[in-house]
């Protein structure tokens, strides 16, 4: 299992590479991630897991019985989200970085 919700959160030229993409994972990964920290929207609590359907019988067994769904909206909200650009996560990036000299000079 692995969270990747800061997958495009990364500085110092770091590239993230998800643990299904790697040879042989696929098949064993179950990916957790949400638009909470990306799109700056915590509260909001949409999120996904990617599981080969081997791993997602139980896991909907559990969502079944331990959360609400999140408002209609804010899913679509969200779809809409991820269907932008690809330039903001470069943009995204660099504003962490750029805050994160920040404080690091002080």
């Amino acid at each position: 299992m692995t969270d990747e919700i800061y997958e495009h959160i990364l500085y110092d030229g770091a590239q993230h590479i998800s643990m299904a993409s790697i040879p042989g994972m696929r098949d064993q990964t179950i990916t957790v991630n949400s638009i909470s920290k990306t799109y700056s929207l915590t509260g909001w609590r949409v999120g996904w897991a990617i599981a080969p359907e081997h791993l997602t019988t139980s896991i909907r067994k559990v969502h079944d019985f331990l959360t609400v769904g999140a408002p209609h909206p804010l899913q679509e909200a969200a779809a809409t989200a991820l269907r932008i650009d690809r330039n903001y996560y470069s943009a995204l990036a660099s504003e962490y970085q750029e805050r994160r000299e920040f404080f690091s000079r002080s």
